[in-house]
Order: structure tokens, then sequence, then C-alpha cells
């Protein structure tokens, strides 16, 4: 091992520490020990009420911490208390207090139960965990016993919280996958997992005929719980990937309980609306994130920048016994450190939203993105986070015209006409932009040549797939051409200019990737159908 390779883990594994175990953000057993005061808060707050409240908080004083996280940390006895304390101390709505009384009253027995297993997880016939000899994160299964109160609860939140989604019992693939993803992260990065995962008491599989498509989720009103979709587990580095991707928003989930993350008045309806670049834009400003969201999506993309370093570092070593990783490594790690260094710029844009803890909070990450990333982009820059969804929109048209043959209009449709214009349309904003700017002659040159070759397609009737293949040759050129120009140039004013709002460079190609995002989007739909 060479003296560089050292000093990059000594430096990884210094960064996963830091992430995995520093408090007051890091350390799970201190964010349970914050929960732990809270949930005897509210226990307290339900006991002139509830004598179940009252026996349970009379239980949890001399529990262990393993067995306080077991049970108190299951979602559906923590999703019953904090609703019950919302409609008793907050005027929200109403908890049967029949479940309020079944959820409690299992949860005690559960602490006098040994081996014990979470109280939603008893019902159980076939148990399936992530890890072999933990009780928790264990995983859905539809085999359970007949008298299953505390199931038809979860179910019933299900119903009310994500209608679309099936429950299922994970195949046998989707078990190994999720088997073989707990252990990729245990030996690519073990503190930084054993530190998401302990906030995590559920994984859910839903059924692939579910109404709702996801990839994956987590619903802030059921704590301790993700969900996946089995597309996601197709190999081992895809499981691992978004086991870690949803072990960290639950974790997050449990540190803005515990921390005052927020301001005082923050309201995530009215909050500042700030657009990820690399996204595609939705109607409605449904591609537009709140800061709550733009927080807990920065600490995600500071680890996985982490683990997709690590990833590089040694995804070959590891390939024998995992398979080949499923992405470019390096390509992922700066993408990643990419859209951090962006999110943390927005947010300090808007810090009187933040709470005193979540100001410190993004300077922490930040300082570790300082020590993770020695080259970090211009402060202010964001054309490379749209050059991104540029390119990963050329490679969803490359999927499609791969299948296209010699013909004159694919899957019955003009795609090929659409993908033309399209394409004329780019070379023109292209242009325009190459103007502003000296030693772009031989782009320039392309481009017009490709316009030449366009006309010829348009004259001829064309047919699909040349009509595919061209397309991709202006975007490969322009795409080249972008990210070969100075980052500062794109951030120069430019008076004068046709459109107030594009004073700048940068948002002349803003204008053009977001317009082009909407047709092409609105094209691939028409050809999935």
């Amino acid at each position: 091992m060479t003296h560089d390779v050292v000093e990059a883990s000594a430096l990884t594994t210094e960064v996963e520490n830091a992430l995995a175990w520093s408090k007051p953000f890091g350390d799970p057993s201190y964010l349970w020990d914050r929960l732990r005061i809270q949930y005897s808060s509210r226990l307290a707050m339900l006991s002139a009420q509830s004598q179940e409240a009252r026996d349970l908080l009379s239980a949890i004083d001399g529990l262990t911490a393993a067995d306080y996280r077991r049970v108190l940390g299951d979602p559906i006895v923590r999703v019953a208390i904090d609703r019950a304390v919302s409609f008793v101390k907050m005027n929200g709505d109403p908890y049967p207090e029949s479940d309020l009384k079944s959820i409690l009253r299992h949860a005690l027995m559960s602490l006098d139960k040994e081996p014990g297993a979470p109280p939603l997880a008893e019902a159980v016939t076939v148990p399936l965990t992530l890890y072999a000899g933990r009780r928790w994160p264990w995983i859905w299964s539809e085999e359970r016993v007949s008298d299953d109160p505390l199931g038809s609860v979860f179910r019933r939140l299900m119903d009310q919280q994500h209608s679309g989604l099936v429950l299922a019992t994970p195949d046998q693939h989707a078990r190994e996958m999720l088997a073989a993803g707990a252990s990729l992260l245990d030996d690519l990065c073990p503190s930084l997992i054993d530190s998401a995962m302990s906030h995590v008491h559920l994984i859910v599989v839903v059924g692939a005929n579910s109404p709702t498509r996801i990839t994956s989720l987590t619903n802030p009103r059921i704590p301790g719980v993700f969900f996946l979709s089995p597309t996601v587990l197709a190999d081992p580095w895809q499981a691992a990937e978004y086991l870690l991707h949803e072990a960290l928003h639950v974790k997050f989930l449990d540190l803005e309980n515990t921390h005052s993350l927020f301001s005082s008045d923050y309201d995530e309806v009215n909050s500042p609306r700030i657009r990820p670049h690399w996204n595609k834009v939705q109607a409605g400003g449904a591609s537009e994130w709140p800061i709550n969201r733009v927080l807990t999506v920065l600490q995600v993309y500071v680890c996985l920048a982490l683990f997709f370093t690590i990833t590089a570092a040694r995804s070959s070593s590891l390939e024998v016994k995992y398979g080949p990783a499923y992405r470019n490594s390096a390509q992922q790690a700066r993408s990643s450190l990419d859209r951090a260094h962006y999110l943390a710029d927005q947010l300090n844009q808007h810090q009187e939203y933040l709470g005193f803890a979540g100001q410190l909070y993004v300077r922490w990450l930040e300082s570790i993105l300082g020590v993770l990333d020695p080259d970090q982009p211009l402060r202010g820059s964001y054309v490379h986070l749209l050059l991104d969804l540029y390119e990963r929109q050329a490679d969803e048209v490359r999927a499609l015209v791969s299948g296209w043959v010699d013909q004159a209009s694919p899957a019955g449709g003009n795609l090929d006409q659409q993908l033309r214009k399209i394409a004329r349309e780019e070379i023109g904003m292209a242009l325009a932009l190459f103007s502003m700017t000296p030693r772009v002659d031989p782009a320039v040159a392309d481009l017009r040549a490709q316009e030449k070759a366009l006309r010829d397609l348009d004259a001829s009737g064309g047919d699909a797939s040349a009509s595919g293949d061209r397309f991709l040759a202006v975007r490969t050129s322009i795409l080249q051409s972008l990210r070969d120009l100075d980052p500062r140039f794109y951030m120069r004013p430019c008076p004068g200019r046709p459109g107030a709002n594009l004073t700048v460079p940068g948002e002349l190609v803003r204008a053009m990737v977001e317009d082009s995002s909407r047709q092409l989007d609105d094209l691939l739909k028409k050809a999935s159908r």
C-alpha cells in the first residue's frame, strides 16, 4: 500500500468517525438519550388521561439503553405517543383511545420478554432481520399471526399515509440483496452505517404491484421506518447505497426531533424554495425544496460523498465478493460533493430560517466537506449541476434510441422529429452563449456542421436511428464545450443581452437545459406508453 493510499484511508476514516460518533449531531447514543428525555416527557403529558402511560413511564426508568430503543423506539409505539400528545396538548387530530391503550400495553409487556422483539415485530411468524443475531432493524413480512392488533394499526397508518403502497414480504432475491448490501456497507463504512442504522427499526420492501411507484421513501410521520422498491435491490452495490441513503434520512428525523434545527416560527408551507439544478423541472414547483428538506438532503450528500469516495478506492478489491459496482464511483463522489456544496451555500443564504442548532449543523457539515474535498467548486456556481441533468437525460435518450431501427416514425409517433427540433433549439442557445466568449471557434464550427446535418435529415425525411444519433452527437458536442469553459465565465454579467432574466451566461445555460429537460421528459413519457 502506497503512502498516498494510506493517507487517503486515514482521512476517510477520520471523516467517517466524525459523521458517525461526534456529538451533538453524529453520536446515536447521545441522540437516543435526548429521545428518552423527550418521550418520558410526552408520557408524563398523557399520564393524567392514561393509566397505561403512567405504567409505562414508571417502567422505563430502569431500562437499559438497548431495551429502551427496542420498545420505545418501535415506530408504532412512537406514533401512538406522538399523536396522542398532539391531540391532548396541541389540538391535533383525535387519536383512538383504544389504539393508545392497546399499543402501550403491548409496549409494557414487551419489556419483560426475553429475548425481546420490538412490539410491532412480535406478531411475525418467520422473522426477517437485516443483521444475523439482531432483532432490529427487521424487515416487514406478511407472515403474521391472525391476532395482530399492532399490525392492524400499522396497516391503517399505511392507508392514511401511503394508500398507494402495498405491504409485502420481500422475495428471496430481495432478501439476499438486503443482506449483501448491509454486508457491503460493513466492509466499506462500518461506523457510518452502524450509527445511521441505529435509528432504523423497520425496513419495508413494498410490493411490485403497488399503484404508487417509488424508489425509496422516508415519512416524518412514521419514525424509524423506511420503504424501498424491489427495483433498487438489483445488486449489492445499489442495495448498499439505498440502505445508507434512507437510514440517514431516518437518523435526521431523530436529530430534528431533539435539536432546534429550525427557527421557532419556521413553516414548511411558507418556506423559501431551493431549486436543485440536477433535478428535472416539475410542474407546480414540485422539484423545488423547502429549507427542512434541503437540510436533510445536505447531510445525505455529505455521507454519500464519503461512501462513493471509499467505494472508488476499494471497489476493485470487493468486486470478487459483491460483483461489479453498478456506477462510476469517482464520478458519483464528485457529484455528491458538488451538490452538498451547493445546498450548504443555499442554506447559508437563508440562515434566518434555521435555529441555533441548525446553523451549527450546517457549519459542521461544511467543515467535514472542507476535509473531504480539496477541489471545491467556485462559490455561487451552478452550471456544473445543470450539466449533470443535461448528461443524465442524454443517457435516457441513448437508452431509448438504442432500440430504434431504420424507420421514419418510431412508436407510431413523431419522436424523431421532436428530437431534431430540440437539437436545433439547443444549437441556437449554445451559439448565442459562445458569442459571448472568444476561443470557441472549433465548437462553433462543429455546431454549424451539426446544424446542416439536421437540415439534411429534415429534407430527406430521415429515419429514427439517424435522428437519435444526431441528437446525441449535438448533446455530446455542447456538453464537452460547456465543461471546457472557465466556471467564472458563467457568473459574469452580460449587459445588453436579450431577456431581462438572462443577465449572466449561466442563466442562458439554465434556460437551455431546463427547457430541453421539459420537452425531453414529455417525449420520453410518450415513448414509454
